[in-house]
């Protein structure tokens, strides 16, 4: 009892003393590297206890990224929890923190601290003993880091179409090549100089390739989400609270307040390096004698698509891959169910997508662990498989008071059997490298079914396994349902299957396990092989990573020519430009995605018009809603004076703008159609933007760009 007392409150002066540090930095030093660093150090110290409590038989590697995971899922959930009930102002982030550090402590209380002297001198030891082999993997590393600085140093502020025109291709897939040929020889050989730092700095060039060339971002959801925080950042809340999202909200929004960094730079690394940092190191708790092949056979996938750019999702999907490791470990019995309650509650915090699987594949792994028999797990699956499908009709009822009848839901089925022809991965040209590199994308499919069948053949009647198979199954089945019979009334046409792709996304996060085990197995037989054939494998597992980060961005070749553009810094200047123009608000403008984009990142929730169908933004929502179908209308049926005037009754503004960037495929026409009609126009950035504007009172004078540019 006495050595328990003296723990505890040896720990608790740790924590006092970080918090006191963290604290006196933030009044004195506020927004300085020093801030960050005592908040760090504080976070560090608390994953090191919750790791040592959670794995106290693992390597203090292993307990940190445990830990880390719980710290930040519980601080995430934490997070959510005050601001559902209250809200999120520094105090509140503050009480957070006290409550996360004082109950790690609490339950920490009777761990003893990892044995980290000890273990840093054993693998000091491995390292010098393989001092050659450690070159290897050492020089991988330096090329990682000299390709992210290269990245870092071609990034635009333009709007692009894809990242890939503006670095030295040769050099960067090169040296992708060169360092992927380093990596799986060190894997290859099981070498201990193969340490998980090596390869997180080599995702993080995945992961982090839009991050670092689209400088000013891309997409419009991350927008969302950032001007979301901001304004919970600047007013402790936003109304209306939304129901999902809000774990990603607080945990960017209290990382802002203790670190004193951006809002935008926090937001943008969450999920690039924490996935990064969170999938080789949940692999080498799972696996340490397969982490590294395991992590190499993943970037062979294009599921690092997801960990491009911070989103609910993305964070959500994340998380659920580290929940499907720790259930493995669970239903082993190497891992207690603190952790996956705690990533489960952070998961719930973030998107029904990832909620729901996690759910599903958590209520499997109970009833397999106390040994439940086909009969009730079967009824289970049948409920579940129409779970989601539910969730989509009864959103449908909400929106539209009508319950679709048979012969409709029959109709929609027989419409969506149509196959999208170019959609599938067969293109062929008459150019060599764009052949060879999605001939590698067939080829990387074909091996994973391949794992894939392999791994459910041989671990089907395996206990632990079940659960993701029934799973995987249940999501195969609420999929084709949700695609054939759902209809989401508020999303536009070409976005009415994004949901139930995303379900398909995580089916495939649920076979994983089955991949790794496949994967693992072919390795393993070819490494009985001639070094010839082992070299061949290398070489084309190196060019299937390689062609994999290729593909994992908009492209613009012989075979693909993606046509959405990124924010840049015309549209960040449009939107600023428009709102000087009228300090009294009351406008609204109709823009394509990456101009309302750059009034999200600029403006925030500035403006909002009540309208017949509710609150509506006064930016169109590329996803649909009126004042977006107002914006292509002026495009596809020119922009004409009555399409203005129908968008100023809909919002009742005092002005309606037109927005039109020059890289439209037929701009100049639409442009000089305009100039018939508008009531005033002007040319920005250089004629990158022209912006066209209509009124209600013509009396009322219009601000210039040169006013503008003297502001």
């Amino acid at each position: 009892m006495h050595m328990i007392s003296r723990r505890l409150l040896y720990y608790s002066i740790i924590d006092l003393f970080l918090v006191l540090l963290v604290v006196a930095i933030r009044a004195i030093h506020p927004g300085t590297p020093a801030q960050a660093m005592a908040f760090m150090f504080l976070m560090v110290w608390l994953a090191a206890l919750a790791g040592a409590h959670l794995l106290p038989r693992r390597r203090p590697l292993a307990q940190f990224v445990a830990g880390m995971t719980a710290v930040g899922a519980l601080m995430m959930a934490l997070g959510a929890g005050i601001y559902w009930l209250y809200r999120l102002t520094f105090l509140e982030a503050f009480g957070i923190v006290l409550a996360t550090t004082a109950i790690i402590t609490i339950v920490c209380r009777n761990t003893p601290l990892p044995a980290w002297r000890s273990h840093s001198r054993r693998l000091a030891m491995q390292l010098v003993a393989h001092k050659w082999f450690l070159l290897l993997p050492t020089i991988a590393a330096g090329i990682a880091v000299a390709l992210l600085a290269h990245l870092r140093l071609n990034g635009v502020m333009d709007a692009i179409r894809t990242p890939w025109l503006f670095i030295d291709e040769p050099l960067f897939f090169g040296g992708i090549g060169a360092a992927g040929v380093l990596l799986w020889f060190a894997a290859w050989k099981q070498t201990p100089t193969l340490r998980p730092l090596h390869l997180m700095l080599f995702m993080l060039v995945f992961t982090s390739v839009g991050l670092l060339i689209f400088q000013t971002g891309y997409g419009f959801d991350p927008f969302v989400h950032r001007a979301t925080e901001m304004h919970i950042l600047q007013n402790g809340v936003i109304t209306p609270k939304p129901l999902w999202y809000v774990g990603q909200h607080a945990l960017v929004v209290m990382v802002t307040h203790f670190t004193g960094l951006s809002l935008m730079a926090i937001d943008k690394l969450l999920l690039p390096a924490g996935a990064a940092f969170l999938v080789v190191g949940w692999l080498y708790v799972i696996a340490p004698e397969s982490w590294a092949r395991r992590a190499l056979l993943l970037l062979l996938l294009p599921f690092i698509t997801w960990f491009t750019a911070t989103t609910p999702q993305g964070i959500g999907n994340l998380l659920y891959l580290i929940l499907m490791l720790e259930l493995l470990m669970v239903a082993r019995k190497k891992l207690g169910w603190a952790l996956p309650a705690l990533t489960i509650a952070a998961i719930a915090t973030l998107h029904p997508m990832a909620t729901v699987p996690a759910l599903i594949l958590t209520v499997f792994t109970i009833l397999v662990i106390r040994g439940a028999r086909l009969r009730i797990a079967a009824p289970a699956a049948l409920v579940t498989a129409l779970l989601m499908p539910a969730l989509f009709f009864v959103n449908e009822w909400q929106k539209t008071h009508a319950i679709p009848s048979l012969g409709e839901l029959a109709a929609r089925a027989a419409s969506r059997f149509a196959i999208d022809v170019d959609a599938l991965p067969l293109q062929n040209s008459f150019y060599a490298l764009p052949n060879v590199t999605y001939t590698l994308r067939i080829l990387i499919w074909l091996f994973a079914l391949g794992c894939v069948a392999y791994g459910i053949a041989v671990l089907r009647n395996r206990a632990f396994m079940r659960p993701y198979l029934w799973t995987a199954g249940i999501l195969a089945v609420s999929t084709a349902l949700a695609h054939f019979l759902t209809a989401l009334p508020d999303v536009i046409s070409y976005e009415q299957f994004d949901y139930s792709l995303r379900m398909l996304w995580m089916m495939g996060f649920t076979l994983l396990p089955f991949f790794w085990y496949g994967g693992l197995a072919a390795i393993n037989r070819l490494q009985r092989t001639h070094w010839s054939v082992q070299g061949l494998l290398v070489i084309t597992l190196t060019a299937g990573l390689t062609a994999n980060l290729y593909l994992l961005y908009p492209r613009v070749d012989r075979m693909v020519n993606h046509r959405g553009y990124s924010t840049g810094a015309a549209d960040l200047i449009a939107a600023e430009f428009i709102d000087f123009q009228n300090p009294n608000g009351n406008y609204a403008v109709l823009a394509n995605q990456s101009v309302a984009a750059g009034a999200l990142r600029q403006l925030g929730f500035k403006y909002e018009f009540r309208t017949k169908d509710g609150p509506v933004y006064f930016y169109p929502v590329p996803t649909g809603g009126p004042l977006y179908q107002y914006y292509l209308d002026m495009i596809d049926k020119g922009p004409t004076t009555d399409i203005a005037k129908a968008a100023l009754e809909y919002t009742g503004a005092e002005r309606v703008y037109f927005v039109l960037n020059d890289y439209w495929w037929r701009d100049y026409r639409i442009a000089n159609e305009a100039k018939k009609y508008a009531d005033w126009w002007t040319d920005i950035a250089g004629g990158a933007i022209h912006i066209f504007a209509w009124q209600r009172n013509r009396d009322m004078g219009w601000l210039t760009v040169e006013q503008f540019t003297k502001e």
